[in-house]
This record gives structure tokens, sequence and C-alpha cells, in this order.
């Protein structure tokens, strides 16, 4: 990374005595800019201004020339109105971007020295009303593989482009050309998908659907075949904890046990809104639904939420539920490194 000075302010570092603030920005991947300082007053630099009183620290950083991977650890005060324990619970400060800077805060004309920057790791942690997090040079992206490595398991997000399995299809829509295989779901949520089998254009008037899967439903010229839909709706009507919960109404959860298991939760009401957050465990008999982690704020029963279909991303998975095979993006059959290093055993 260039370093880069002005002559003011680099005249200003030479000084016995100098008025100099470390300035930490933090970019979140929301796009949410937070400005921090360890300076006694906040400081305006670059239209954001850093603030004093929720202040960001950091143990000593270096920098080499040979491209390693530097590493420091940051922290900050936890703050009910800057940095929040329910934002860190809900991963909103997870890979966030953090750049570290030198300003004269008696002249901030003078512009600013980077220091440094880098990403924020997972896993931050929470320790006597502060939160720490490690922080990576920005060096680590020139150490990542670039390109797809041959594997086992698919390399691609579940209702991805590359995956092309469409989780959430787009409300019917009046008086529209639909070809065959188009895919769109009732304007008033039913827990199903219906894919075009005879293109055409649909009517005026929202049809009347016909939900029993593998019916057909005639809709003007179009002809919509009913399937189980991928994403599914739901409300909470009763609560273990802040990750266990249970929907005992809804009727079209059907899915056999672990069918949700590695799908995404979010939910649509209540103060978790918003958020989202993988889904560890399913169980049918009970309709019990466990999350790999806590939400950030309480549940209530009421709260409504939708999650979609899981994929452990195996070919047993890809085959016989989702029917995809064609478009997986692994290589389940070649040969793992036991094979590789075997030997002949003399018969």
């Amino acid at each position: 990374m260039t370093k880069s000075v002005s002559a003011n302010l680099k005249a200003h570092l030479a000084l016995e005595v100098t008025t100099l603030a470390r300035l930490w920005k933090l970019t979140r991947t929301d796009g949410t800019v937070m400005g921090f300082t360890n300076h006694d007053k906040d400081i305006v630099y670059d239209g954001v201004t850093y603030e004093a009183e929720a202040g960001m620290f950091s143990t000593a950083l270096q920098s080499t020339s040979n491209l390693a991977v530097d590493t420091a650890e940051a922290w900050s005060v936890l703050d009910s109105g800057k940095i929040t324990l329910a934002d860190i619970l809900a991963k909103k400060y997870d890979y966030a971007v953090i750049d570290i800077y030198i300003i004269n805060y008696e002249s901030v004309g003078d512009g600013v020295l980077i220091l440094g920057g880098g990403w924020v790791l997972g896993d931050l942690k929470v320790e006597n009303e502060r939160v720490i997090g490690e922080v990576r040079s920005k060096g680590q992206k020139l150490q990542q593989v670039i390109g797809d490595l041959y594997s086992p398991e698919c390399r691609v997000d579940l209702g991805g482009t590359a995956c092309s399995i469409n989780l959430e299809p787009s409300d019917w829509i009046a008086d529209t050309i639909y070809a065959s295989g188009d895919i769109v779901k009732a304007t008033s949520y039913d827990g199903r998908r219906y894919i075009c089998s005879v293109a055409g254009t649909s009517d005026s008037i929202e049809p009347s659907w016909d939900t029993t899967i593998g019916n057909t439903t005639v809709d003007n010229t179009v002809t919509w075949t009913c399937y189980d839909a991928w994403m599914k709706q739901g409300i909470v009507t009763a609560i273990d904890d802040n990750r266990t919960f249970y929907d005992t109404t809804t009727p079209t959860f059907t899915e056999a046990d672990d069918w949700f298991n590695y799908g995404m939760l979010t939910w649509i009401t209540g103060d978790n809104a918003g958020y989202e957050m993988e889904v560890k465990d399913w169980v049918l008999s009970t309709k019990k639904i466990i999350l790999f982690e806590v939400m950030p704020y309480d549940l209530e029963v009421g709260d409504t939420f939708k999650m979609y279909a899981g994929c452990d991303k195996t070919l047993s998975t890809c085959k016989n539920k989702f029917a995809n095979v064609i478009n997986m993006r692994a290589e389940p059959y070649i040969p793992g490194i036991d094979e590789v290093m075997s030997y002949a055993i003399p018969g």
C-alpha cells in the first residue's frame, strides 16, 4: 500500500511536539460508515465524523515488504448508540473494512497518513463490555485462490445464478406473456410455486389456484402446474429460547426432518425483522426450529418468518432433493488423496 503524505503533514511529523490523533474508519458490508478516534474531541475529515466518545483501539500495527498477511486486534467499548450487542450478534460487523489513519487534529486540511487497514474477521468476542475482533490486512487478498478447485461438494450457494434453483419466485402478474418453465407464486402466500407447463398470456384477474401438488390451474391461455415451494413462511407459536422455537399452526410445513437444515431463515416481523440466521435443525413431529446462533433480540409469539430448504452441497442432496445435478458445481467421483496415495497389494 502506497503511503503518501502532504508536505504540511510531513513537516508536522518531523516536529518534536505534535498534535496527532489516530482515526479508524469502519465500513460495514451493508454500506454503513462509522468513524472513531483516540482524540478527546470528535474530528470531521472527508465527510466522516470520527467520534471520541465511542473510541476504538488496537494492538501494534506492522507492515512488511514480503506481502505476508499482517494481523492486529481491534476493540471498542459497547455503546448503545453506536456499537450494540444486538448488531454484533446479528453479524453486522463481520468482514467490515477498517482503514487506519494519522491526522493533525489542529490542521485537518493537511490530510492524513495512511497507517494500514484490513478486514474484521467473523466471530467477534464480547468481553467486559468490550467488543474484540481480529483484523487481517488487505494483503490477504493476494493469498486467496482465484478460480475454482476440484471438490467433492458443491462450490456454489443454493439459489445462486450457477445453481439455478429459484428459491422465491416472483408474484403472478396479470396480462403477462409466460413461457414454458417460468415460475411464479400466488400474490397471497399459499406455500406453493407454480411452473408454466403451457405457454400463453395470463388473465386480467388472478386465478383460483389449485394448491394440490401435481394438479394444474388454467389461467386464460396459460396452464400452471403446482409444486411445493422451496421457501416457506411461518409464525412463532412457542419459544424455548432465542434460537429454539416452534410453528405448530402453519399447514404447509409438512417437510421431513432436517429438510430445512442449512437453509436460511429471515424474520419478516418482530424486533428481529430483517435479520437472518442459518437453520441448524428442523423436527417435523414437533414443528421445532433450531438456529445455529441466538438472535439479537428476544423472540415473541406471533413473530413471522420465512425459511428455505437447506442444502448440504452433497451429490445425494442435489440429486434426490433438488433434482439439479446438471447444475451441480462439484466433482464427487474424482478419487481423493487416499486413492492417489494407495498402492497395489501383491496377490
